[in-house]
């Protein structure tokens, strides 16, 4: 993890979300007050997937699936469940007198938890960010020379995000926006950062 990164993007987010405080008294936004489901699918990212491998695929289709409470027009709060697809790679390993070709995957899920501040423009439109954590899972395994070991964690890792909402109706809408996920641990599956850029929809109730 790099700390002084998230330490960065963490207190940014939470400076700029103080700033909605100002705009508790905005018209109110369509979909607001209201419990919201939806799912989103798009293309997910590991940052350092590809370090010390000769050949790699970092990116990966990856969806979630999320649902919340919107208090107010600018605070709400969220549960998700996401699949951050699979990463793969392959490199050489000396192992005298020769070289072998190792293959290795990962692939990365979690649930976890977010607060939401939000920035509504008219009645219909709005800008969001997200700050919380996610309980990641991830698989990790390597093959080469008739051999082959697998490597599965879990744990905490942070959550934060930016996106834009458009509500249709009162019950319909679409959303669009970037999360950021810090999962694997360095002593077992070594670890990453993930992003997952995606689009969807929600229905609010």
């Amino acid at each position: 993890m790099k700390t002084k990164t998230i330490i960065t993007i963490a207190t940014t987010l939470l400076s700029v979300s103080t700033l909605a405080v100002a705009l508790e008294e905005a018209p109110s936004v369509k979909g607001t007050d209201a419990f919201y489901m939806g799912i989103s699918a798009g293309t997910s990212y590991g940052r350092d997937v590809c370090d010390g491998l000769l050949t790699c695929d970092d990116s990966d289709t990856g969806f979630k699936v999320y649902g919340g409470y919107q208090f107010t027009p600018v605070w709400g709060v969220e549960a998700f469940y996401t699949d951050l697809g699979e990463f793969t790679g392959s490199s050489l390993v000396s192992v005298y007198p020769q070289f072998l070709s190792v293959s290795a995957n990962a692939s990365a899920s979690g649930m976890g938890a977010v607060a939401t501040a939000s920035w509504p423009i008219g009645d219909s439109f709005a800008l969001f960010s997200k700050l919380g954590f996610l309980y990641w899972s991830v698989e990790s395994s390597a093959s080469g020379g008739g051999y082959a070991v697998s490597i599965d964690d879990d744990g905490f890792g942070l959550a934060l995000g930016l996106g834009a909402r458009y509500s249709f109706t009162d019950n319909f809408g679409v959303r669009a926006g970037w999360d950021w996920y810090t999962v694997g641990d360095d002593s077992t599956t070594g670890e990453s950062d993930v992003d997952l850029f995606s689009a969807g929809i929600f229905v609010s109730f």
